[in-house]
């Protein structure tokens, strides 16, 4: 869409076209006023779909991790699900460079409290107590978020450091885990 197009205005495309927005030019850039502006609306016109810059951002977030807790399969076992959970976020973060500073900012919306509380029950089932699987799900959100921001310049290609930051992280949840099979905790 080219800014100042007219479009249809639903609170998805509020929402997309605030992605872009962040995307392109970082999340300060993201005003009910510049979003007006590129939309070809007037700023009352935005506030039938979001109230307020807050409001906003949570919506963006709840997008963005949308896809991240889709398709699981309770028939597989509870670390399979979280890699894919931990997979599928940082397909997310690598996908909009504005997601870290989003999730960053964002206190709670219903996508992120979605995702945290997969993320917890599939800790609870391999056998943490809740305040474990908080500090854990905590860690794991910091550290795929650590691997995309600080990845070394150079010479390093992208899917094996980013395959083996994700086994590495998964491998000492397994480690700790209190269900742990003898061959999952003995990797050398």
């Amino acid at each position: 869409m080219a800014i100042g197009e007219r479009v249809w205005l639903t609170r998805h495309t509020v929402v997309a076209q605030a992605l872009a927005l962040a995307d392109r030019e970082g999340l300060e850039a993201v005003t009910i006023r510049r979003l007006a502006d590129q939309l070809a609306v007037t700023p009352m016109g935005m506030y039938w779909h979001v109230k307020d810059r807050d409001e906003l951002l949570a919506a963006m977030s709840d997008q963005l991790l949308a896809d991240v807790i889709a398709a699981r399969d309770p028939e597989r076992p509870w670390h399979v699900r979280l890699r894919a959970m931990i997979v599928a976020l940082l397909g997310v973060l690598r996908t909009h460079p504005c997601a870290p500073a989003l999730l960053g900012s964002v206190d709670t919306g219903v996508g992120f409290t979605r995702v945290t509380e997969a993320a917890l029950e599939l800790l609870r089932q391999a056998g943490f107590t809740p305040q474990e699987a908080l500090l854990i799900a905590s860690m794991l959100l910091h550290g795929v978020v650590g691997l995309l921001v600080r990845r070394p310049a150079g010479d390093l290609d992208a899917e094996p450091y980013f395959a083996f930051g994700i086994d590495l992280l998964l491998a000492g949840v397994e480690a700790v885990a209190p269900g742990r099979t003898a061959g999952t905790a003995d990797r050398a």
